[in-house]
């Protein structure tokens, strides 16, 4: 999970050390029991741009998960806790996602339809479309 906003909230875990990308540090909490990571902002941002490649293997690297792990949804919203007994708005007025696709690597693992799959001789093109 990746906090961008915070007001005294702390996360489930143990907090293990601050790590910067960019311009962008976070402290870092992590339930090794459940696999619930945490990246809480330091700062923090209504607006800007979070690498979420950069801190998955920054993650992996640490060994909390493997590397062949992959991503499954990206979600974003909001979620209130407390607003200190006064009024307030949340609103989301844009979202992105700019995202490279990857065509997975291990043969053994079978295709979902309308997905690359490196069985075939062309990777860039879906299997779906492959059969047409």
């Amino acid at each position: 999970m990746i906090w961008t906003e915070n007001c005294k909230q702390v996360p489930g875990g143990k907090y293990e050390q601050d790590v910067s990308f960019g311009s962008q540090t976070y402290q870092v909490y992590r339930n090794a029991g459940s696999g619930y990571i945490a990246f809480v902002a330091t700062t923090n941002f209504r607006s800007g741009t979070v690498n979420l490649l950069n801190l998955m293997k920054w993650a992996s690297a640490k060994g909390w998960f493997s590397d062949k792990s992959t991503l499954d949804q990206i979600c974003f919203g909001v979620e209130v806790v407390s607003t200190d007994n006064t009024d307030a708005t949340f609103a989301v007025s844009a979202f992105s996602i700019d995202a490279e696709f990857r065509p997975r690597l291990d043969p053994t693992m079978p295709a979902r339809e309308g997905t690359n799959s490196p069985r075939t001789n062309n990777p860039g093109v879906s299997n779906v479309e492959q059969k047409k």
